[in-house]
């Protein structure tokens, strides 16, 4: 069920639908840029409140990423001391961290019995149940107060469909499968990629100069850049395409099937047959990008510095099954990673100690191990 549980005529209706639907409130337009705008201010003064002491990210880059996705689909935001909402975060890292062993018993369900839960399964379910939980409350709340000529945000949307079209595949369970892939997916991947960012601008403070200078050729006041000066700052955007390819948060694409029987470089795949694309095979591949561990923005930039190739970066999928947020998380990644780099130097969480060290834990993405940092204000 939702967007990536289904397939075939069905998938087709859901995704036209998601899509007009989150159009209306502004997905992948110009107009979201205010609200993420918003939500870039808060996080940076958060990390302002730091004071130049030691501090983690933790959940607040989830809390202030889920916030504009929440604006769209629930029609409201989060404070970052809330916590009942800060602890759903903690709960979505741990679903999406647990997520990769539960994968073996879809093939081998018998594992199940086996005592215990070493497959982490017992406790990706409760993890799940306590997501869907919260989707399944804010859809309630909706319900009870429901107005069909004063539609807010995308409940408000889905539960109009239902009450205006007869034959449709908008259920209420379809509706809720549908949120919670759009809570994760909204979510999780973006925070993780700002997560990569302030650690590789540890690792590489001339990249992180080299941002700033050519954010302050366009803008030497304090204004938040907008997506107007997105053609003046190619350098920016080619670290925003470096972060996504090197960070590789998705590096196995969603289920994908064989509609017909396919002969592939001497393979026979039968029809019915699940395909999952290797995204990180790309990403990763020296034919590809040369000395992909390196993080080298220079790669997405011409001899005269303007951005080139990014259509080899395939971070957001391939085919039909393409991330739907490719435009929205875009918008947020340079919105927020040039506003970080435009107020704030990130350093070692200790003086001249060593940056912490670049570690991969893999769930259902990458994420990088926790880590402390501190900041340098620049004005």
């Amino acid at each position: 069920m939702g967007i990536i549980g289904s397939d075939g005529e069905k998938l087709k209706e859901l995704k036209r639908f998601t899509l007009r639907a989150l159009r209306e409130f502004g997905f992948g337009k110009k107009s979201l840029e205010e609200n993420i705008k918003e939500e870039v201010n808060i996080f940076l003064d958060f990390i302002d409140e730091t004071n130049g002491a030691s501090f983690s990210l933790d959940e607040k880059v989830n809390v202030s990423i889920s916030n504009i996705i929440c604006s769209i689909v629930f029609g409201k935001r989060y404070e970052y001391d809330d916590h009942k909402f800060v602890k759903l975060m903690k709960i979505l890292d741990d679903y999406i961290s647990n997520s990769t062993l539960t994968t073996i018993l879809n093939f081998i369900p018998n594992l199940r019995h086996v005592p215990g839960d070493i497959f982490s399964a017992k406790k990706v379910l409760s993890n799940q149940k306590e997501i869907e939980d919260f989707i399944q409350a804010r859809f309630d709340e909706h319900k009870s107060c429901f107005d069909s000529n004063n539609i807010t945000d995308f409940i408000d949307a889905c539960l109009r469909e239902m009450e205006t079209r007869n034959e449709t595949s908008i259920t209420e369970s379809e509706v809720r499968k549908i949120i919670r892939d759009l809570f994760i997916a909204g979510t999780q991947t973006t925070a993780a990629c700002i997560k990569w960012f302030i650690l590789y601008m540890i690792h590489y403070p001339d990249i992180q100069e080299k941002m700033w200078r050519e954010i302050d050729s366009v803008t030497n006041s304090n204004r938040l850049l907008s997506l107007n000066d997105r053609s003046k700052l190619q350098y920016c955007q080619a670290v925003v395409d470096e972060t996504l390819r090197i960070s590789n948060t998705a590096p196995l694409s969603v289920l994908h099937g064989a509609s017909n029987e396919i002969f592939f470089k001497g393979f026979r795949i039968p029809k019915g047959s699940v395909i999952v694309p290797n995204i990180d095979s790309v990403l990763m591949d020296e034919r590809v990008f040369s000395y992909p561990e390196k993080f080298n923005p220079e790669r997405f930039l011409d001899k005269d510095g303007m951005l080139h190739g990014t259509e080899k970066n395939v971070a957001f999928s391939v085919g039909r099954r393409a991330c739907m947020g490719e435009s929205l998380a875009r918008m947020e990644l340079f919105l927020y990673l040039t506003a970080l780099v435009q107020r704030f130097k990130f350093l070692p969480a200790c003086g001249k100690d060593p940056p912490p060290k670049i570690k991969r834990i893999l769930g259902l993405q990458f994420t990088p191990a926790p880590f402390m940092l501190k900041v340098a204000r620049r004005f």
